[in-house]
């Protein structure tokens, strides 16, 4: 476990910015983030004001795809994945062995891949 706080502020987790212990769960958070900017081009929150992105982090719903109001469409399981890693309770996310496994039998790394595409 770690405690210190070091990061980009958009891929940061939400134990990250409140100085709690963290583990490998923060850096399943920065791959959820990761793939949303694959997707659309744009990390969540990028274009904001880096403490702003710091408090949005925290006190607000973490950010999930657009998959039926936004320009581009995404699978079912592409977006649950992604909402899977950005679980706030990071006890609550996939460990990358469980997002290995969840990819090999959903082939959720050729939707990353056709997502990026665009």
């Amino acid at each position: 476990k770690r405690k210190s706080f070091v990061g980009t502020p958009c891929w940061m987790a939400p134990e990250v910015i409140n100085g709690k212990q963290y583990d490998a769960s923060a850096d399943i958070w920065s791959f959820g983030i990761t793939a949303i900017e694959l997707a659309q081009g744009r990390a969540p929150r990028s274009r904001l004001d880096p403490h702003k992105v710091l408090l949005m982090t925290v006190t607000e719903a973490a950010p999930q795809l657009e998959r039926k109001n936004g320009p581009h469409r995404y699978s079912s399981a592409f977006a649950e994945a992604v909402a899977m890693c950005l679980n706030k309770d990071p006890t609550k996310r996939p460990t990358a062995a469980e997002l290995l496994r969840r990819s090999s039998s959903e082939t959720l790394g050729n939707r990353v891949t056709c997502a990026a595409r665009f």
